[in-house]
C-alpha cells in the first residue's frame, strides 16, 4: 500500500537527515496532486500518507530531534492578491 511505502521513505529521511533538519515537509503543495478525476481519492491517500509520517515523527523522532522545535507539516501555495483581481 502507498502509505506504508511513504512511511518507509519518510523513515529513511528521518534517519539521515533528523540531527541537519528543523522542517520537515511531507508533501509540498498537495492540491496539484489532486486534478482531475479521482481528486477525492488521490486527496484519501494525501491524508493517510502524511499521518503516517506525522506519527512516525513524534513517536520515535521528535524526541531524540537535535534542532529545537523541529516540525512537520504539509506545504501549501498561497497566492495574495486584490478583491477581483485576476491571477493570471
Amino acid at each position: 500500500m502507498c502509505r506504508n511505502d511513504f512511511q518507509d521513505y519518510a523513515e529513511l529521511c528521518f534517519k539521515e537527515f533528523g540531527d541537519r533538519v528543523k522542517y520537515w515537509t511531507t508533501l509540498n503543495e498537495p492540491w496539484s496532486y489532486s486534478m482531475g478525476s479521482e481528486s477525492y481519492l488521490s486527496s484519501h491517500y494525501q491524508l493517510l500518507t502524511h499521518a503516517a509520517a506525522v506519527k512516525l515523527y513524534k513517536k520515535s523522532y521528535q524526541v531524540y530531534a537535535t534542532t529545537d522545535n523541529a516540525k512537520l507539516s504539509r506545504n501549501h501555495a498561497v497566492y495574495a492578491g486584490k478583491p477581483n483581481a485576476k491571477l493570471y
